[in-house]
């Protein structure tokens, strides 16, 4: 949570930098910044003199100019940076329900039997949320449940060797 909290705000920074550097190049020099602006509209397929116009009309306004630049330069929304106290919350929620999938057997049981079904049911979650996760941004749903439960199964070896080391049984 406090990893993602900081990695969040670290991003955020960096990309309010960025945004102040703009405005300032903007303020400084607005004939290069339509110049350059200009030359990424030609690069998207716009004629030299339509996208010239494009960015001469972006650029009247200082905030427009800012967003076009944020947003076709830097591949940024200004208005959506994101909050690192949402991205801890949402990180810490979705840690929480993930832990506890591969806890329930244990609530039943104990032993040999409670290590393989939490495996199992570990396993299950981690091919159902690999395969969404991979479906929501169109990717290979087979790869993506496969890459998911492989990070588990390590994650599983993982503490059991640890476990083991230190003398717990089972």
């Amino acid at each position: 949570v406090v990893v993602e909290y900081v990695s969040m705000a670290a991003n955020r920074e960096l990309m309010q930098r960025e945004l102040e550097v703009e405005r300032q190049e903007i303020a400084d020099d607005p004939a290069g910044e339509t110049r350059e602006l200009a030359g990424i509209y030609v690069q998207r397929g716009l004629d030299r003199d339509m996208a010239m116009s494009v960015a001469t009309a972006m650029m009247r306004d200082p905030e427009t100019a800012l967003h076009a630049h944020a947003r076709d330069e830097l591949g940024v929304d200004p208005a959506q940076l994101g909050s690192p106290v949402q991205a801890s919350v949402a990180s810490f929620a979705a840690f929480a329900v993930g832990a506890m999938v591969p806890l329930v057997p244990w609530l039943f049981g104990g032993g040999t039997a409670a290590v393989v079904v939490s495996l199992i049911v570990g396993l299950l979650a981690a091919l159902a949320l690999g395969g969404g996760l991979a479906q929501l941004t169109r990717r290979s749903v087979v790869r993506g449940a496969l890459r998911q439960a492989s990070l588990l199964l390590v994650a599983f070896a993982v503490t059991s060797l640890i476990g083991r080391a230190v003398g717990s049984v089972v």
